[in-house]
């Protein structure tokens, strides 16, 4: 949704209240676009697109404790992350990159060096000397998820 209002140039529309009406509304529709049919008749009646962005940001993170269960429950998801039988590396990197941005949303920012040291560690036996490989000669602290699997 952030990316989409940037592109519009109407993300400061959703940062402070603007009393430009027009640019206002083009935020607010492009806001209405980008959120569930169910949610579209409470959020259309808003005063401001900061006012619909701050309610959708409620709903959709949830309170404190909310954020923090799902958190918690998310970096378990990435604890126990393994490659499913004859999952490609690309594949399994999707699913690796969905749950990094999933634990992104709720402020969870994982570092590229631990989520490139988790795919070497989990990699299918038959990758584990291209893993050790990489671990010995690679720059893990700088290495990306792309370009790991670039080498895989």
């Amino acid at each position: 949704m952030q990316a989409l209002l940037e592109a519009l140039e109407q993300w400061d529309m959703v940062e402070e209240a603007s009393k430009d009406r027009a640019k206002d509304r083009r935020a607010l529709a492009a806001i209405l676009r980008g959120i569930l049919p169910e949610m579209k008749a409470g959020h259309a009646v808003k005063k401001s697109a900061k006012e619909a962005w701050d309610s959708v940001k409620k709903m959709r993170g949830g309170d404190d404790r909310v954020k923090a269960a799902n958190v918690q429950r998310l970096m378990k998801e990435f604890e126990n992350l393994s490659f499913r039988d004859g999952e490609a590396v690309g594949d399994f990197t999707v699913r690796v990159d969905h749950l990094t941005a999933r634990l992104g949303d709720l402020g969870e920012v994982l570092p590229d060096s631990r989520v490139v040291r988790k795919v070497l560690h989990v990699v299918p036996r038959i990758m584990k000397q291209v893993a050790i490989s990489i671990e010995i000669h690679g720059y893990l602290n700088t290495m990306t998820l792309d370009e790991l699997v670039g080498q895989l």
